[in-house]
């Protein structure tokens, strides 16, 4: 069998070319996470971060699996062909005619038996294509389907901020501060809850945008949720690099990383644990990291 493509994920793609029942299962999935106006902020932030780490995650490799498999499949590099348990599975063309040739040498296929495999695999090119476009677009179905739920349920997390889950705290966010040494590549919209840096060309060209979002308010010995995201593009060379933004908090310090090119953006929300001990501290800080610089967010205690 072909070395060229990863086999990991046939079973899930390429098992039933017709993915009878795959969108519903998936998409029925997602829903079910989509929380009720009575569940409380903690359990729609888990179920946003299950959504967008493991739903849309998966959706994603589906589909660039699958778009990979098909522009495999048009240059006429690949072929699915039926096992004798009546599945299917790709083989690299040029790889199965070095085989049947070999055999062919060797004696163990008659010449009748080796056109009758090239001819199998010919008849295989068309068909393989369009079981792969089918596949592509059932796939980009899902897809579509697990962001829209995703979204659903950060607009969700959003209402439950807004109603109450970010406005009763006992301490205000009363000042921003930005220190931006990268500055003019990094440019930092504090406010907004944006940065973009536009690097080059010290070790090649690249851009990433960051996001971040911290509460208007907070309460010791409640948790709050801090979100970070950020998206790498525009490589220059194409390169393996890693790239990385962190929050920080009394007793709280964690970075969101992704690895490029394997992954070129991430978005996770954090639950931030504050103790009860901080209630008669004047201020307290959350700091959000962004190459060198920093986003400094100074809360203080209500009067």
């Amino acid at each position: 069998m072909t070395k060229e493509v990863s086999t990991s994920r046939f079973p899930a793609l390429l098992k039933l070319l017709a993915l009878t029942g795959a969108l519903a299962a998936v998409t029925g999935g997602v829903s079910g996470a989509f929380a009720s106006d009575a569940e409380d902020l903690r359990t729609v932030q888990q179920k946003l971060e299950e959504c967008r780490e493991k739903t849309l995650k998966l959706a994603r490799a589906d589909v660039n699996f699958a778009s990979g498999l098909l522009a495999k499949a048009k240059r006429g590099a690949l072929v699915l062909l039926r096992t004798p348990d009546g599945d299917f599975y790709p083989v690299g063309v040029e790889e199965a005619e070095f085989w049947i040739n070999l055999r062919l040498r060797a004696g163990t296929l008659t010449p009748k038996q080796a056109v009758e495999y090239l001819r199998e695999i010919g008849k295989a090119k068309a068909a393989t294509v369009q079981s792969l476009t089918a596949i592509l677009k059932d796939e980009e179905d899902i897809l579509k389907r697990a962001e829209q739920e995703c979204a659903k349920l950060a607009a969700e997390r959003d209402r439950l901020l807004k109603a109450g889950g970010d406005g009763g705290g006992s301490f205000v966010l009363a000042s921003t501060k930005v220190t931006n040494p990268n500055a003019p590549e990094l440019k930092i919209d504090a406010t907004g809850g944006t940065a973009t840096w536009d690097h080059c060309c010290s070790g090649g060209g690249w851009k990433v945008e960051y996001t971040f979002k911290v509460p208007r308010t907070l309460s010791p010995g409640q948790s709050f949720p801090v979100t970070l995201g950020l998206k790498a593009g525009n490589v220059r060379p194409v390169q393996p690099l890693n790239f990385s933004m962190g929050a920080s908090a009394p007793d709280f310090n964690q970075a969101l990383t992704i690895s490029y090119p394997d992954s070129a953006q991430a978005e996770k929300t954090f639950t931030v644990p504050i103790s009860a001990g901080y209630k008669d501290f004047k201020d307290i800080v959350i700091v959000i990291g962004i190459v060198s610089a920093q986003v400094v967010y100074t809360y203080n205690r209500k009067p």
